[in-house]
């Protein structure tokens, strides 16, 4: 039997003028069930939302498995002052149909459809929402390829973590600021140029601890005037060299020992930016976490084989940053 590995879904307009209202007052919406067109176990949800002064959503979803009640899960809390309303990921969701893993939500049981479910404190107002669907049985294709991109490189900023305070954590913000500029200077929008510690704050999750939940990282991305960000997990290298011809540099979500060529994955979750592909296809990134002392600039080429295997620890994970045109 073939698996499909991976399906992106987009939602926006049904929930656009639902969920637009006075201050302080609170809504949902909750869609009707949604096929997602492949059987899955895992799914990323990501949102691009207005929000007024002290505003916030909660965003949901309820897997239908034949045989089994529905439950809710939270994939997350946003807001953009959590003085006013929590932005957070939320612990302590296990079930026996399955679990919340920060902002994964893993299946016991594989599923085919889902509900979601936003509620919405104070003036909110929805730009666009994604499910990333995931198969965990299908096969990655490492194959597939679009040789039109080898050779291709943009010319993007590059950017170091620890040239700020608590950088040392901030390879995602790092990323979201690079990704941020390029688009900043392509669309002659110095608005987007926006530095690394902002996003930091903006993004902190204080339930993780960090500021690698890749959700809040797009929505922040996303919350832009004309910008679109949002999860995926990605069905072949091809889709990455796809986005290249397109100009558009893609975030990946990376083990960092198996992308420099370890052959055991370490606990260094890492971020980087794919900016290009050679002449042979290996992948040019721009990586927040660099040397200057060794005379590393932050640019580096990653052979095809480490790429995979790198890229494949987050089960091939990306930020799409894009503008809403594009």
């Amino acid at each position: 039997m073939i698996f499909v590995l991976a399906m992106i879904l987009e939602l926006a307009q049904p929930i656009r003028s639902m969920l637009a209202h006075v201050p302080d007052a609170k809504a949902n919406w909750t869609s009707n069930e949604i096929d997602a067109g492949i059987e899955w176990d895992e799914l990323i949800v990501s949102w691009n939302a207005t929000l007024g002064d002290g505003a916030g959503l909660s965003i949901e979803v309820a897997p239908h498995i034949d045989g089994q009640e529905p439950r809710w899960f939270v994939m997350g809390r946003w807001s953009h002052d959590p003085l006013q309303h929590p932005r957070e990921s939320v612990k302590n969701q296990d079930n026996e149909m399955g679990r919340v893993d920060t902002d994964v939500l893993v299946l016991k049981r594989p599923a085919r459809k889902a509900r979601v479910r936003i509620t919405a404190t104070g003036e909110a107002s929805i730009k666009g929402l994604w499910l990333s669907f995931f198969n965990s049985r299908a096969a990655f294709d490492a194959e597939s390829s679009n040789r039109e991109a080898w050779g291709k490189v943009i010319e993007a900023p590059i950017k170091r973590q620890t040239d700020y305070e608590g950088g040392r954590v901030w390879c995602s913000p790092t990323c979201v600021s690079m990704a941020l500029g390029y688009w900043a200077k392509k669309l002659d929008r110095p608005a987007l140029n926006i530095d690394v510690p902002e996003i930091a704050k903006a993004v902190h999750d204080p339930v993780w601890d960090g500021t690698g939940n890749w959700p809040f990282n797009t929505a922040f991305a996303g919350s832009l005037p004309g910008m679109s960000a949002y999860v995926h997990r990605l069905s072949s290298i091809k889709e990455l060299e796809d986005s290249i011809l397109q100009g558009r540099p893609i975030v990946l979500s990376v083990n960092y020992r198996l992308l420099k060529g370890g052959d055991a994955p370490d606990q260094s979750g890492h971020l980087v930016m794919l900016v290009g592909f050679d002449e042979k296809g290996d992948a040019i990134i721009h990586d927040p976490w660099f040397d200057r002392d060794k005379g590393e600039n932050g640019r580096r080429t990653i052979p095809r084989k480490a790429l995979l295997s790198g890229w494949g620890a987050s089960k091939h994970t990306v930020y799409a940053i894009r503008p809403d045109v594009q």
